[in-house]
Parts: structure tokens; sequence; C-alpha cells
């Protein structure tokens, strides 16, 4: 938990018993589970930010039977091929499924979700990474530390140039054009494929980019967890969700981009 900076006034924290101070005075008690809130109660937008514990728990179930294994794989291959790269930060990490993934025990990683759902259930897979609720928008990490951060189709922020070294790399991962594409053609009536995502990064060089695609059948339950964990859920009509649920099986492309930048 070295390299976790104070969300109040940036200072480095330190870890005393199980609270984490700031030279300013600033607590955050680690909880029982192994995480730390970083996001200070006036700086939340509600109650709960993030992805809700219904969203989290269909999201984990979906990753556990291996359907986006493909892209776990590539990130680990691509991650593992970086010379001397010894810290990580998973921003927007969910419930860790890929931040497991890509960790070693040769590498500090750090898990940041804004959601306390997501990092209770990332807790539970691992106790070797530090797992934080933390906005991505504005990061309590320290400055020029990281080797490698790693986006997972979530949001990306300015600040991440910011806890990188120099010569650091990001790795953003976005859904390809046809992601997901035979489920989005029975809920919606106009389905439209992902648009390709901006390569031009204010301080970074794209590097490398990988395009991950692979087929996988999804039964029912797969299906109903597909849709509860993105917000396919409530931007559908309840007869066409209904429809997507109907037969046995499904095929369903899956398809993603990995963009590695170098910050320069």
């Amino acid at each position: 938990m070295k390299l976790y900076t104070c969300p109040i006034c940036s200072q480095p924290l330190s870890l005393q018993e199980s609270t984490l101070k700031c030279g300013q005075g600033h607590s955050f008690d680690v909880s029982r589970k192994g995480y730390v809130n970083l996001v200070p109660a006036q700086n939340r937008n509600s109650k709960a930010p993030g992805d809700n514990p219904d969203m989290i728990a269909a999201r984990s179930r979906f990753l556990k039977q291996g359907h986006y294994q493909v892209l776990r794989d590539a990130l680990r291959a691509i991650i593992d091929s970086q010379a001397e790269q010894e810290t990580l930060a998973d921003l927007g990490c969910g419930d860790g499924y890929f931040t497991v993934g890509m960790a070693s025990p040769k590498r500090e990683v750090y898990g940041t979700d804004v959601s306390k759902a997501a990092i209770a259930t990332a807790c539970r897979q691992s106790s070797e990474i530090n797992w934080a609720v933390a906005s991505t928008m504005n990061l309590p990490l320290s400055d020029h530390s990281f080797d490698i951060a790693t986006i997972v189709m979530a949001p990306i922020s300015e600040d991440i140039q910011r806890i990188l070294i120099d010569g650091g790399n990001l790795i953003r991962v976005t859904p390809g054009a046809k992601h997901l594409w035979e489920f989005k053609n029975l809920i919606y009536e106009q389905p439209r494929p992902h648009k390709a995502p901006n390569k031009n990064l204010s301080g970074f060089k794209l590097a490398a980019e990988e395009r991950v695609q692979s087929q996988v059948e999804l039964d029912q339950a797969s299906r109903t967890d597909l849709l509860a964990m993105t917000p396919m859920s409530y931007r559908t009509e309840r007869t066409r969700a209904k429809r997507a649920l109907v037969s046995e099986s499904l095929p369903l492309t899956v398809e993603f981009t990995i963009d590695v930048f170098e910050k320069t």
C-alpha cells in the first residue's frame, strides 16, 4: 500500500496498524476484507457511486464462465512481454477478474474502482493485490510510480499520465466493432457497431495495437447475466429482452481492441 496518496491533500499515505494516514492527519481505515475506501464523502456524486451490487454479481458470474478468457490471456501475454515491469495499476478494475489475471509475484499490483461493491468482490479473488475504492478521475496514487496502467473497458482520464513513469505504458482495452453483435441484434431494433476509439492521446504515443476475437456459446443463465451487467439492461424494452433469453444457446462474437501507449 506504499503507493497510495491522500485523496484530500495528495500527501503520501502510510499504513499504521489497520489505518492509512497522511501527514495532515487524514486517515482511512482498511476494511476487514482488506481494501481501503479512498473516495471522501464530499467527493461522491451519490451514496453508492459506480456499478451496483447486482451488476457486479452478474458480471462476476459471467466472467467466471470463461467467456472473456481470450482477452485475459492476451493481456497477460502483453504484460509479461514487457521487461522489468514491477508496478501495475488496473483502473476501473470491476470485480478484479482481469486484475488477477495480470498479477505476478514479481509485480506490485493495485486495483481501483469507484464501486464499493466491485472492490468488495475483488478482495475475495486475491489478497495479494492492493484494492481500493477510488475514482479514476482523481487517482489517489503516487506520481511517476507505475510502470503500467491498464484500463479495461472503463473510462479514461488525464490523471493516468501523472502516475506513470517516463516511458511507462498505458494499456487500453475497448470493445471491437462487432463485440456482442448477435446479442445486440436480438435486443435492439437498429444495433450499431462500436466506434473505433481515439488513438491520439495527449502525452502518449501509440506503440502497439492488437485485435482479439473469439466465438463463445451463451446459455440462458449467461445471457441473463450479460444483460444485467451492462447498460443494455435499462436501454432495452422488456419484450425484446425476453426474446434474447428464449433460445437454449446463442453463438456470440466477443471482440476487443488492445492499444498499448507509451508515455512521452
